[in-house]
C-alpha cells in the first residue's frame, strides 16, 4: 500500500485534472473563457506515480492527461522565443519620455520587436492605472521610427537630441491618460 503522502499527491493531481477538464469545458464547449492551472496540476501526478514502483515507467502519463499542463507546454516555446525576443541581449534601442505623472520607455529589439510602457507616479491612495504596456513590430527610415501593433502605428520623429511622436495611434488619441504626442523622447540605449 503506498503512503498517505504519495496517496494525497494522486489525489491532488486528480482533483487539478477534474478543474482543468471544466476549463476545457467552458472554454471549447460552452465557449466562456475559463483558465486553467498550468503545469502544476501534472507534477504531483508524475511524482504520485513514480513513489508506486508498479506506476513508475508510467510517470510521465499524468503530464499527458492533465489539460492545464498540455497547454502549458505547447505554450512554452512561444514564451521562450517571447522571452529571447525580449532580453536585454537584444535590445538595440531604448527611448525615455516623462511628465509629471508617467514614465514612458519604448524598447526596440533586434527581431523587430517593440514594447511600449507605462509607469505612473499616483499619489497615495489614489485611484488609476499604475502600469500598461503593449507590443508589436518597428521599422526604422531616414530618422523616423515606425511602431505597429495590429492596425494601430505610431511614428517617431527625430529632432535632433530628443523624438517626438509624429503621428499617434487610435488607441492613444482616445484615452489621455496614454496619450503620449505630448511627450519628448531621449535615447537612453
Amino acid at each position: 500500500m503506498p503512503d498517505p503522502l504519495t496517496i494525497a499527491l494522486i489525489v491532488l493531481w486528480f482533483l487539478i485534472v477534474l478543474i482543468n477538464a471544466r476549463s476545457f469545458y467552458d472554454t471549447h464547449i460552452r465557449s466562456r473563457l475559463a483558465s486553467s492551472i498550468p503545469i502544476i496540476g501534472g507534477l504531483p501526478g508524475v511524482v504520485g506515480c513514480y513513489q508506486i514502483p508498479s506506476l513508475r515507467k508510467w510517470c510521465w502519463v499524468p503530464v499527458l492527461l492533465d489539460y492545464g499542463s498540455i497547454t502549458f507546454l505547447l505554450a512554452l516555446p512561444r514564451v521562450v522565443r517571447e522571452l529571447w525576443q525580449t532580453s536585454r541581449i537584444n535590445l538595440v534601442h531604448e527611448f525615455t519620455g516623462k511628465d509629471h505623472l508617467k514614465e514612458v520607455k519604448i524598447r526596440l529589439y533586434k527581431a523587430g520587436v517593440f514594447t511600449l510602457k507605462h509607469q505612473f507616479a499616483r499619489p497615495k491612495r489614489s485611484a488609476g492605472l499604475l502600469a500598461a504596456s503593449r507590443s508589436g513590430s518597428w521599422s526604422a527610415t531616414d530618422g523616423t521610427i515606425v511602431l505597429t501593433e495590429g492596425e494601430d502605428s505610431l511614428t517617431l520623429q527625430a529632432l535632433g537630441e530628443t523624438w517626438k511622436v509624429n503621428r499617434s495611434t487610435s488607441h492613444y488619441r482616445n484615452d489621455s491618460e496614454l496619450a503620449i504626442a505630448h511627450l519628448e523622447f531621449q535615447e537612453t540605449r
